[in-house]
Parts: structure tokens; sequence; C-alpha cells
């Protein structure tokens, strides 16, 4: 597989982010093809079964791990929302 100009570019754009390491993982299991998906979950079992967990729990809150009911994540949304609306 040879990187194309296109993607190497489109890498730099995406490097310059400065997105968490293991954030920009789970973005290419979610949108990986099924053979690159295969390749994924091999390299990365653990970081894989985390987003399953995640993908299946409502707004990805995972109780036992985030200390908090999805309802608690939205009312704390809500209320970060309503701080930065404020801020203006």
């Amino acid at each position: 597989m040879r990187l194309s100009l296109y993607e190497y570019e489109q890498s730099k754009h995406i490097s310059a982010q400065c997105y968490p390491f293991y954030a920009l993982l789970a973005a290419l299991m979610r949108d990986a093809d099924t053979d690159n998906t295969a390749k994924l979950k091999a390299a990365w079992p653990e970081l894989w079964e985390s987003m399953r967990r995640r993908y299946n729990a409502p707004v990805g809150v995972v109780e036992e791990w985030d200390g908090m009911t999805p309802e608690e994540y939205h009312a704390q949304k809500q209320q970060e929302r309503e701080e930065a609306e404020d801020s203006w």
C-alpha cells in the first residue's frame, strides 16, 4: 500500500489538531472497512472492546467507568453549554 499525496496532506491537517492517539484509533475503528477493522481489532483488542461497550451504552456512558449515569452526563453537558453561552 502506498500513501497518496492527498492522504499525506490530509494526515498533516489531522495531526495539527493534536487529537489524542486513542481518539484517532477509535475514529479509525468506527470508519474502517471490514479488512481494516479486523486488523485494528487484532492490534488493539482492549480498545476495540472499550469501543464496543461505549457504542452499545446510552450516549457512550459506561457508568462503572465514568462514575455517572447517562442522565447526569446530559445534565453536565447542558450546564457546560449554558455556561459557554453566558460567557459570550
